[in-house]
């Protein structure tokens, strides 16, 4: 199971994969349904946001000790509309994130609706379909 974000101009992307068997892919879902839940009701343990930040401050200081890292740390909006991040002050960034605003970015991302599942191989479109309806919830509950 992996994750992660990303953003273009025009968009902002937040997506999970997993390779995962047929047989154990529901209960994958139910798990991924319960948690998302659990962060846009607001059930957030501060014990897991502080072992979040640390892995982000970490995750940060390991992207500046190549080149290539440092430049795509500085490039990140570059492309799009010219502005370079302040690639010192990220960790003051990551330090201001607080549950609220974890909260919030996630009902936003939500509550727009947008949304697609891909499921690579073959099991069928009413399997695709069963999983699909499992993650639906989601989007119900962000808009609420």
């Amino acid at each position: 199971m992996s994750s992660g974000v990303s953003q273009t101009l025009h968009s902002s992307n937040w997506w999970f994969g997993a390779q995962v068997s047929d047989k154990n892919a529901p209960a994958l879902f139910s798990l991924i349904v319960r948690e998302i839940g659990k962060v846009i009701a607001g059930d957030i343990a501060e014990e897991d946001i502080a072992a979040t930040k640390q892995y982000g401050l970490g995750r940060f200081q390991r992207s500046a000790q190549t080149v290539g890292g440092t430049a795509s740390g500085y490039a990140g909006r570059y492309f799009f509309d010219e502005a370079v991040d302040d690639y010192e002050r990220i960790p003051e960034r990551i330090n201001a994130i607080n549950k609220d605003i974890i909260v919030d970015v996630a009902r936003k991302m939500l509550a727009d609706k947008i949304w697609g599942l891909g499921i690579l191989g073959y099991c069928g479109e009413p399997f695709t379909e069963r999983l699909r309806q499992q993650l639906e919830p989601l989007w119900q509950a962000a808009g609420e």
